[in-house]
C-alpha cells in the first residue's frame, strides 16, 4: 500500500499519469482523488480525473471534472472536446 502523504501533489499527478498510460485505472483514480481532496492541487488533476472517469464509463463524474477544468483553463481545447464527448453520453 502506497502512503500518498509522502508525495507532493505534482509527484502523485506524474505517477497517476504513468498509471493511466499503463491502464492502471484504479491506481490512477486513487492518486487523483487523494490529490483533489487535499484542496491545494495542480489544476491538471481535474483533467486527468475526467479522463479516468470517462474511461470507466462514469460520464457524470467525467462531465463534472472536465467542466471545472475548462472553466479554469479556457484554452484547454482537448478537454473541451472531451467534455463535449461525455455530454453526448
Amino acid at each position: 500500500v502506497m502512503n500518498f502523504e509522502l508525495f507532493e501533489p505534482d509527484e502523485l499527478l506524474a505517477l497517476a499519469l504513468m498509471d493511466m498510460k499503463n491502464q492502471g485505472y484504479q491506481a490512477a483514480l486513487e492518486k487523483v482523488k487523494f490529490i483533489i481532496s487535499s484542496g491545494n492541487f495542480p489544476i491538471e488533476a481535474l483533467a486527468l480525473a475526467g479522463k479516468i472517469y470517462a474511461t470507466l464509463g462514469l460520464f457524470g463524474r467525467a462531465r463534472s471534472s472536465f467542466s471545472e477544468y475548462v472553466n479554469n483553463v479556457p484554452e484547454a481545447y482537448l478537454e473541451r472536446f472531451q467534455l463535449g464527448m461525455v455530454e453526448k453520453d
